[in-house]
Order: C-alpha cells, then structure tokens, then sequence
C-alpha cells in the first residue's frame, strides 16, 4: 500500500507531468522516479533509492540543497527543461506537512538574477497569425519590459525573422498544434513551448489584458484594432498566469512598436556587418557592440544592445540624439560627473523588479534604495544640459 508521503508526491506530480518537479523535504529539494534519473544525469548528482512504507518498491532518488537552487536549475533550463519548485507551505513536525508548487521555471520566465544574463535581456515571446496580419509580442519579466508589434502580409516572412534575430528570445509561445510554415524560428538557442488554443483566443485575450491594467478598453495602448496582437500578448498573460502569477506585478503596460520606425536589419545583414558578434570567434569582442561599449550599468548595456540593432530612421530622433552625444563629448567635465553617478548605480530594472515580486532579500532591498538616491543628482546634471533630448529624460527621471 502506498504511503501518505508517496501519495501527495504522486499527487502533486500528476499536475506537471512535464515539469522536473523539485519537491522539498526538510533542507533539500529532491527529485523522483523518472524526473530523479534525468537530475542525476545533467546535473551529475548522485542518485539513490529508498522506500517510503514497509514492503513498498524502492524508488530513485536525487537531490540537491535548498541554498544551491539557482545553480543547479539553470543547468536544467539551459538543456531545455522546466522546472516545477514545490515548496513546503504548512507547519513542519504536525503530521504530513502541506506542500504547493510556488512557481515552474522555463528559460523565458526567469527572474533570479544569478541565472540571466546581466547585459542583455532575455525575452519570452508569442507568435499569433491570422489572415491579415502576423503578430509578434515579446516581455523581459526581469525587467517588465512587455512589448508588441505585428506585420502585413507582404512584410512577412522578413520583417518577422529579423525581429527574432534582434530580439534574441529564449522561448517562443506558438498555439498547440501550430507548424510554422511561413517564417523560420531560430530553434537551436530557443525553446518552442506550444500553449492550448484558449490562450490565443483573441475576445478571452483583450479581457485577460485589460483585467491586468485595469482598464476598460485597450485604445491607450495602440492596439486595440489589432487581433492578432492582442492574441499574443494576452498569450503572453496567460501563460506567466500558469507558470508563476508574481511576474505579472512587473507588468506595468504594453508598448505598441512598428518595426518601419527602424532600419530593418535581417539575420543575414547583421551577422556579415559584425553588429553583435565577430565572424571569426562568435564573441562580443571585434563586433561594433565590442568596440562601442563602454557603459557602466546592465541598463545601459541593454540600451546600447538594442540601438544597434534597431537603427533610426526618423531624421528629428536622429538629431536629437547626436546633439545630445554632442553636448556629452565636447564637455569631459559634465562626463566625468556623469560617469561618477552611473558607478553608484546597480541594475535598478531587475532589483526593482525583484522588489514587485516579493523576492528579493533584504540586501537588494536596500541596494535599491541606494541606488535611487543617484538619480535626482543624475537629474539634476541633465537639467543643466542644453540639448532636448537630455532635458526630456530628467523629465521622465
């Protein structure tokens, strides 16, 4: 007969049946059966057996301690895997003690910072097409950064494929049972995870995004004549819903973009022109990103990233920004301060982020305090400052 300890991990088990589920007993967090020999395998653990009631079967069994979570997770995300955490809830030394899993892990909903990159962002993305128009929206739940664009059908398949070179995702949402045909996914450094019809469908996705912002319709956010983008981005909700609903608290409002505001740049062009990375080593250093980066915070590095890869087209932005770098140059004095302020400054976005969630210990807590008190001295340096673009960030500061 099975035991009450064996029936609650089968229970539990039985809800994510495609999930490695760490289940915590006591100090570690140990994994069973099936989900026990993968953990030994890829993260080479030890694996053992042991039986949980008199003359019941032996099963496998593999560990880790509760401290080294994020190591050995992120090694499992990395191979592909997702990752269920089953924490104990109730009362210790009272019985069975209740457990619940607090959050499931994929490599597009992480947050913990020891398991992301520090210097770009790491994207979740869904895809949802329809007749008219193909609609791509991608969030950064480190950052709450939660944006949407979609494409004509004579954009496609260019427009679409240079949007995920640029964006550089770790997973993509695609409807169940949905083969893409028209357009090319970058698989081998992506995780294709494919959702149930429900979180696409497009009347529950306007009701699920305007529930999140609280607002009656989606007219403020530029999409609301949109179907299909309102498709992917309440895809986007539902799925962070399933696998952990803290991140949702980081998700703050939608940005609508138009990829024809920017130069668009297919995979093929930015690899020959070195953007990003070198031909020969695949690495930062020799590519344009390699010799322009000097920043000295991740929010910058994350910037610069992202306006390499997204030239301007607008002559009135254009401007602005080159006096705004203008001004910077010809005045080493008002740099030099600059650069004095920004190397008190952490990575605000994702301890801020950490913050919303209820995560973050009492060290980042008071890092971010810290680092708040820069920004009105940082604010202060801009108002100074002659050029519009400048003077419009201490604004927005």
């Amino acid at each position: 007969m099975t035991s009450p300890a064996r029936r609650q991990y089968l229970q539990m088990k039985s809800q994510y049946p495609d999930a490695i589920l760490f289940y915590q007993v006591g100090d570690f967090y140990e994994t069973f059966d099936e989900d026990a020999h993968i953990a030994s395998r890829v993260l080479q653990i030890v694996l053992t057996k042991r039986s949980y009631d008199k003359g019941e079967e032996k099963v496998p069994l593999a560990g880790i301690p509760l401290h080294a979570l994020d190591n050995y997770v992120g090694k499992l995300i990395q191979q592909g895997y997702k990752v269920a955490i089953c924490d104990q809830v109730g009362e210790v030394g009272r019985g069975l003690v209740e457990r619940a899993v607090t959050r499931i892990l994929t490599a597009g909903t992480l947050s913990e910072p020891n398991l992301l990159p520090v210097r770009r962002n790491n994207f979740l993305i869904a895809i949802a097409s329809g007749g008219a128009q193909t609609a791509l929206s991608a969030v950064d739940v480190s950052t709450g950064e939660f944006s949407v664009t979609w494409f004509a059908p004579e954009e496609m398949p260019g427009a679409l494929e240079a949007e995920l070179q640029r964006l550089a995702p770790t997973e993509c949402l695609l409807v169940e049972g949905n083969r893409p045909t028209a357009f090319a996914l970058p698989s081998e450094t992506m995780t294709i995870t494919h959702c149930p019809p429900y979180f696409f469908e497009i009347e529950a996705a306007r009701a699920r995004l305007c529930r999140l912002f609280g607002v009656q319709s989606l007219d403020a956010y530029g999409c609301a004549q949109a179907p299909q983008a309102i498709a992917a981005a309440g895809a986007i909700v539902a799925y962070l819903e399933k696998m952990n609903a803290k991140l949702l608290s980081l998700l703050t409002g939608l940005k609508t973009y138009h990829t024809t505001g920017y130069m668009t740049l297919d995979a093929h062009t930015q690899r020959n022109l070195e953007l990003l990375q070198s031909a020969r080593g695949g690495s930062t250093q020799g590519s344009l990103l390699g010799v322009l980066d000097r920043t000295i915070t991740p929010m910058g590095a994350r910037q610069l990233r992202r306006a390499i890869c997204q030239p301007l087209l607008d002559l009135a932005q254009l401007q602005a920004r080159l006096d705004s770098v203008e001004e910077l140059y010809e005045s080493p004095a008002l740099r030099s301060r600059f650069t004095m302020h920004l190397q008190r400054l952490g990575d605000i976005e994702r301890v801020a982020g950490r913050v919303r969630q209820g995560t973050a210990v009492p060290r980042e807590a008071l890092a971010l305090r810290e680092y708040l008190l820069v920004v009105p001295q940082l604010q202060s340096l801009m108002r100074g400052c002659n050029a519009s673009l400048l003077l419009e960030l201490a604004g927005e500061l």
